[in-house]
């Protein structure tokens, strides 16, 4: 079906005037995704131009266009975060709000689950969103869309999912999901708030290999209400608490005891005060087993504005009886008491020693949400608890005048063995882990997508949408090589005009380059690979002895002149057939790519200096030094 239509006199309701607008063509809306569903999450038609602009010797753009959001509904004037922050009215915005990595379809790749986050989040709104997207790893680089992995077109549209977790509740060796349910909480012209809370959505895998709805399987979620004491969702965790070999749930000041078929009862009573505060609520929660006894142990952090950061409720020795569980209160916020939102927790062995330690993601609520922070505490054993975030964790100034918030991963990015810290904020920031010591990797090395690099928007490359590094990404083994890789996504410039414009999204890749054998020359350039360590390598990434057969093949059959080149490069080749040719700087960041003409290359738009050429077959490739003159 052909969806190039028009539509006409639609009426949005937007400061309390009828604003009516014409004329306004599907070609950036419904044909591009083949419908025009509010909203919509699908496979996008948009493509890129100039996708390597910004690769880097680190990392590249990988596929593009394999996932696409948009929201049609507008929504009025409202004020946000305290009721003098007037907002103007506009269209809702998607974003990704949570992640998490397992493998759906059992082929031993990462897939990728997401939870969506609307905003605004504080008005009431007509429509829902779909709680969990799945996106199965096609092994290229790329994801799919697979919303029928759903039994029978489950469709959960829980108002506003937040924190996701995927872990086997079933005990089946198949991958479970569920996510915290934040609830609407609408802000009133008088300050008060009107809160609607939805049920925690749990989806439990079946022997078909598919997801069903399990929602009702948590006690007091038989009749689609909550669990008694359960409140605002911002945390959740899940880890075995009481000792049986079964992953527990806390959310929302609820304790939810799994008997290990994915059947959960609500076992809050068993909770201290401080692990359900009253006012306020939990910002962040995480369980692992703190003292290695074999019982899971809770970290609670408090939401700001709270007296204390909150709490750890430690087992000793064993014992799976909560009654004799010590409580220890968390060491003072990076910014202060009442000033530090802890944002996402999660438990790491940052120093090796044995022991879990707590690192959380954290901003401020004064300025709102300033700073992509992150705190460290250190577990020294025996219920002692210390804040080394000063020594330990270098991170640049920049990053605490960001907008803050972002959930927290676990990954090996730099495939030196040990495992590192990606923070997934309004900018990713890898914390690489040098002996216990967490240093920020250069943001100069990521390679991400500009505004204007989506096709037809090319002429705002020069004035508009500028940015630093890519928008929020979440970390994922796309190609199974190693090292960390991400998915991202670039917003579609508005028009300009002054009318409110749908916010359209396409998500693609970036893959991770890796210097397998640490030579400084990455894979995709080393025709030498595993050269033995401290040996000096030419731009091949190989050593005097290294030649190989097939460079000794390659070069008495090609020629390249001149070098010095200013104008014009010529590449000749006898038995050779060349099918692409790139030029890198001597920062790695790829500058040129040719695919025909390989004889009358132009290079007067190349500034001057050294290049490095990468020339390649079907099967083989071949660098070659260049110098622009």
């Amino acid at each position: 079906m052909n969806f190039n239509k028009i539509f006409l006199l639609k009426k949005h309701i937007l400061r309390g005037r009828l604003i009516l607008y014409i004329l306004i063509t599907l070609i950036s809306l419904s044909s591009i995704y083949g419908q025009s569903e509010n909203p919509f999450i699908g496979v996008s038609d948009h493509d890129v131009v100039e996708p390597n602009y910004n690769d880097t010797q680190y990392y590249k753009v990988g596929p593009f266009g394999w996932l696409g959001t948009i929201i049609f509904e507008s929504h009025d004037e409202f004020y946000y975060p305290t009721i003098n922050d007037y907002q103007p009215p506009g269209y809702y915005s998607i974003n990704g709000n949570g992640t998490a990595l397992g493998d759906f379809n059992s082929d031993g790749k990462q897939d990728l689950v997401i939870t969506w986050n609307v905003t605004p989040h504080t008005i009431e709104r007509q429509f829902r969103i779909p709680t969990f997207t799945v996106l199965l790893n096609n092994g290229d680089g790329s994801l799919k869309h697979v919303p029928e992995i759903f039994e029978d077109e489950m469709n959960f549209n829980t108002f506003s999912a937040h924190r996701t977790i995927v872990t086997d509740f079933n005990s089946d060796g198949k991958p479970d999901i569920i996510a915290s349910s934040q609830a609407m909480i609408k802000r009133n012209a008088d300050g008060t708030y009107t809160t609607k809370h939805d049920p925690i959505p749990l989806a439990l895998s079946t022997s078909e290999g598919k997801l069903k709805d399990a929602t009702a399987n948590i006690e007091g979620q038989e009749d689609k209400g909550v669990p008694v004491g359960y409140e605002i969702g911002h945390d959740l965790s899940a880890g075995d608490v009481n000792g049986d070999g079964f992953p527990d749930v806390y959310t929302g000041k609820v304790l939810l005891l799994n008997n290990g078929s994915g059947v959960f009862k609500n076992a809050t009573d068993f909770l201290p005060q401080k692990l359900k505060p009253s006012p306020g609520y939990i910002m962040s929660s995480a369980i692992g087993d703190l003292n290695n006894d074999g019982v899971g142990d809770i970290v609670s952090a408090h939401s700001d504005g709270s007296p204390v950061s909150g709490y750890i409720l430690l087992s000793r020795n064993g014992d799976i009886s909560f009654e004799n569980r010590e409580l220890i209160q968390l060491p003072v916020g990076r910014f202060g008491v009442g000033n530090t939102k802890f944002n996402y927790a999660i438990l790491h062995d940052v120093d090796s020693d044995g022991l879990l330690d707590i690192v959380f993601s954290v901003t401020r609520e004064n300025p709102y949400y300033t700073g992509l922070n992150i705190q460290l505490i250190m577990n020294k054993g025996d219920g002692v608890f210390v804040d080394e975030t000063k020594t330990r964790v270098d991170s640049p100034d920049y990053l605490d005048n960001m907008s803050g918030g972002g959930i927290l991963s676990i990954a090996d990015a730099n495939n030196d063995g040990i495992s590192d810290i990606i923070q997934s904020g309004v900018e990713s920031v890898i914390y690489i882990n040098n002996g216990g010591g967490l240093e920020v990797f250069d943001r100069e090395r990521y390679a991400f997508l500009q505004r204007w690099q989506i096709k037809g928007s090319e002429g705002y490359k020069e004035c508009c949408y500028s940015q630093d590094g890519p928008n929020q990404s979440f970390p994922i083994d796309l190609d199974g090589k190693g090292g960390v890789d991400f998915i991202s996504y670039v917003e579609k410039p508005k028009s300009g005009s002054n009318t409110a414009e749908p916010n359209e999204r396409v998500f693609y890749s970036i893959l991770s380059r890796l210097d397998t054998d640490g030579d400084g020359v990455i894979d995709d350039m080393d025709t030498c690979p595993n050269t033995p360590e401290g040996e000096e390598v030419d731009e091949n990434g190989c050593t005097s002895n290294q030649l190989s057969v097939v460079d000794e093949i390659l070069n008495n059959t090609f020629q390249l002149y001149p070098n010095p080149v200013t104008n014009i490069l010529t590449i000749e080749s006898k038995n050779f057939q060349i099918i692409k040719v790139e030029f890198f700087n001597l920062f790695g960041k790829k500058v040129k790519e040719v695919h025909s003409g390989f004889e009358t290359i132009k290079t007067d738009n190349l500034s001057n200096g050294m290049y490095l050429i990468k020339i390649s077959s079907k099967k083989n490739m071949v660098m070659r030094k260049l110098l622009k003159i």
